[in-house]
């Protein structure tokens, strides 16, 4: 039972593999329909860049004479003095502090 089980698990995975090989033609074959038609040679690869244009290497040179910056610390946007730390307020400061109030309609 165990063998028959096995063998239908393979024939399932075998006409899978069929299905993906037979879409994985059409559309290699879509691609080359579609750039024929737009007057393009492809390898069937799709490049982002043109093979004939070598690729730029960004190499960032450190000066081993600069020392490193002192002093540079990082800056939030809003300052400790001001803000208090977090989870102390309760909900009804919180909205107070930081939700805009728009004016109520008196009619």
């Amino acid at each position: 039972e165990d063998i028959v089980d096995a063998q239908k698990e393979r024939a399932k995975i075998e006409e899978r593999y069929k299905r993906l090989q037979d879409t994985l033609k059409s559309l290699q074959l879509d691609l080359r329909s579609s750039s024929d038609k737009n007057g393009k040679k492809t390898n069937g690869i799709l490049r982002s860049t043109s093979p004939s244009t070598p690729r730029k290497r960004n190499h960032v040179r450190i000066s081993p004479t600069t020392p490193p910056t002192k002093g540079l610390k990082s800056r939030s946007p809003v300052t400790q003095s001001r803000s208090p730390p977090p989870l102390t307020l309760t909900d009804e400061e919180f909205r107070l502090r930081f939700i805009p109030r728009t004016p109520k309609d008196t009619d």
